[in-house]
Parts: structure tokens; C-alpha cells; sequence
């Protein structure tokens, strides 16, 4: 049995029909009846009944629906729980700066640390130049344009 087929059967019980059902899938009506008969032929039985109305699962089923939506559940849950890591940035960040920047550097951070509370920073200050390039450290707070020609550097403020 293929899951995929299970998410039609589980869209034709929630729509009654199966150009509803193709409707709310996106695909064909003959795509809903073909996978709807593979499903039942993995089964060995029907698992639908054609009535004037449109279906009416069979208890095999309604036991096959409640089954697929547990898994729809779980598979959601797992999916949404990727997204949240995904999001959460995990790690420490060096940062190289000079002494006058940590008032309003800490600022930030305690504001960064509040939106990835995973995330740890490490402050190197010094009045000298790390090297970026050999990962002396991942960020620097400088004075001055960067001197390493490969670096990305973005001017944050200008000062008298």
C-alpha cells in the first residue's frame, strides 16, 4: 500500500465525490479513480460503495480513513516541526569589535538571543584586526572598510 493512495481516499471521504475529491487534489477525476483502485486492489476489498448520493465507505474503509488521518496528523506535526528547527539558528558567532561598540553591540544581541535563544555569541575585543578570511573570527565591528577583498562588508552607520 502506497500512502499516496490513502490521501485520495481520505479526500474523497471528506468531499463525496471524486471530482470533488479532484478538486481539492488538484488532479484529474480519472487520477482520483485509478489511485482509488490500486488502494483497493493493495486491500484485496473495496474500501468504496457507489451510491445515488455519490460514496459510502465501506467499514474497511472508514477503519483505512481513520488510519490515514492519523497519519496525515503525525506527518504534519513532523513537517511542522522541521519548519520550527529549520528556523531556529543554533551555533556560536564570533565577533570581532572595538571596545566603544559593546554598549549598543550588546543591545542587539540581547535582542537577537531573544529571537534564537539557541544561538551563543563570543565577543573578541580588541583595537587590532582579525583576520576573517583565516576565521579568526565570523563577524567584524569595524572603524574602517575591510581590507580583505573577498568579504562582504555592509557600512551600518556614519559617525562625525
Amino acid at each position: 500500500m502506497q500512502w499516496d493512495d490513502l490521501r485520495y481516499l481520505l479526500a474523497v471521504e471528506r468531499a463525496g465525490s471524486l471530482a470533488s475529491a479532484a478538486r481539492a487534489l488538484r488532479v484529474d477525476q480519472s487520477t482520483v479513480g485509478r489511485r482509488l483502485a490500486a488502494l483497493q486492489r493493495s486491500f484485496g476489498a473495496r474500501l468504496l460503495e457507489r451510491t445515488a448520493d455519490g460514496y459510502r465507505l465501506t467499514a474497511l474503509g472508514r477503519r483505512a480513513c481513520a488510519v490515514g488521518g492519523d497519519v496525515e496528523r503525525a506527518l504534519s506535526s513532523l513537517e511542522r516541526e522541521g519548519r520550527e528547527a529549520s528556523a531556529q539558528i543554533d551555533g556560536v558567532v564570533r565577533i570581532a569589535t572595538a571596545e566603544g561598540f559593546i554598549p549598543v553591540l550588546m543591545r542587539a544581541l540581547r535582542e537577537l538571543r531573544a529571537l534564537q535563544p539557541r544561538l551563543r555569541f563570543e565577543l573578541r575585543v580588541s583595537s587590532g584586526v582579525l583576520n576573517l578570511v583565516n576565521r579568526e573570527a565570523d563577524i567584524a565591528l569595524r572603524m574602517t572598510r575591510d581590507s580583505q577583498g573577498s568579504l562582504v562588508s555592509t557600512r551600518l552607520a556614519a559617525m562625525p
